[in-house]
């Protein structure tokens, strides 16, 4: 039977049509609004919080000038060494971003991370520059996650990521994820030392080295 012959059927396709189209527009519409909510950066959570808020505990900087004696030793032979979270911001400072002057249409562009350590969780954040056509803003990326082995260095797998107050879902995570961190580069001295560690794990916000034998 022809759509013709049961305006039923027509009617319902339609209206599932419909229901589909206002559904994926909406979606875009509430990430979008959700990746310009205020983000709110504090070095402790707050007693009182906002619940509308997301809250991203922002890692210390100040100090951490140890860095370069432990990252020696361990080069030098000693099997594990432990860096304070100010110590490894102090080292991640070392990354380096090259951007294009003449922006695409549509860009996001982290800058230097900060890396901190709560408990035995790895937390990170950063600021970007975005933009969506006349759209600009600067927004917080941040992310939990933890350190992994991949071949032949260790990387970032984030449990958790979000852009603004967006949380990215699971089957784009990895994705933008792989894109944001691409845009890092290592000088040779970090990405020489790094690669030369088997283990990074966090207990009671220390990071954990271990050396590979």
């Amino acid at each position: 039977m022809s759509p013709e012959q049961s305006p039923g059927l027509s009617s319902s396709l339609g209206f599932f049509a419909t229901a589909i189209v206002g559904a994926f527009v909406g979606a875009a519409l509430s990430a979008a609004y959700l990746v310009t909510l205020p983000v709110k950066e504090v070095t402790e959570i707050p007693d009182k919080v906002e619940p509308e808020l997301l809250y991203v505990l922002k890692g210390r900087t100040a100090g951490g000038d140890a860095w370069k004696l432990k990252a020696s030793e361990l080069k030098e032979g000693r099997d594990e060494i432990t860096f304070l979270e100010t110590e490894l911001n102090r080292w991640a400072n070392s990354f380096k971003t090259n951007y294009p002057e003449e922006k695409p249409g549509i860009y996001l562009e982290p800058q230097k991370p900060i890396f901190r350590l709560e408990g035995d969780k790895l937390l990170v954040s950063t600021k970007a520059e975005s933009a969506m056509g006349a759209w600009k803003k600067v927004i917080t990326l941040s992310l939990e996650g933890n350190f992994v082995p991949d071949e032949s260095t260790l990387q970032i797998e984030p449990t958790k990521l979000y852009i603004g107050s967006l949380r990215v879902p699971g089957p784009l995570k990895d994705f933008v994820w792989k894109q944001i961190s691409s845009a890092y580069t290592l000088d040779e001295e970090f990405e020489s030392l790094w690669s030369s560690i088997e283990t990074a794990n966090i207990y009671e916000s220390e990071l954990v080295l271990t050396a590979k034998r």
